[in-house]
């Protein structure tokens, strides 16, 4: 009969951050009038956002001995962390590349979050000669003395 629904009730396993989770229809198989219905699973996929963007600048130090560093930020600070690297070829580390001689380090960057896709970005580190002047004494002798 044109008249006869199916009736069911639709449930999405809990959840709202990036990932995939299941969806339910009813239960396994149950007869409803003149229909034996089976129900499927089916899969409901939350994905990761494109909305974060990595922050990067430049750094410029003059030269003190003590060395010099500076992280990365990200417009989404809730869960997302940062890796370094000073080699495109080194493995990422947490750790922050540092530099304390004359000199510049491209240091290579990613930030990662489980809700938005990951960004990849560099910057450069540099510290300048630090400015000394050597001022000779004044001096003098009478000639022949």
């Amino acid at each position: 009969k044109d008249e006869e629904l199916i009736k069911y009730a639709v449930t999405r396993e809990a959840g709202e951050k990036a990932g995939t989770y299941a969806i339910k229809a009813g239960t396994e198989t149950e007869i409803q009038g003149n229909y034996e219905v089976t129900y499927k699973k089916g899969i409901f996929i939350i994905s990761a956002s494109d909305d974060m963007a990595l922050i990067v600048n430049d750094g410029t130090q003059v030269y003190n001995g003590q060395a010099f560093s500076k992280e990365a930020d990200a417009t989404v600070k809730e869960g997302t962390k940062f890796q370094y690297r000073i080699n495109e070829a080194d493995a990422w580390s947490d750790e922050v590349p540092e530099i304390t001689e004359v000199g510049s380090i491209t240091v290579y960057v990613r930030a990662t979050n489980p809700n938005y896709n990951t960004k990849e970005g560099q910057f450069t580190l540099t510290v300048t000669p630090a400015k000394v002047t050597v001022t000779a004494q004044d001096s003098g002798k009478v000639f022949g003395v």
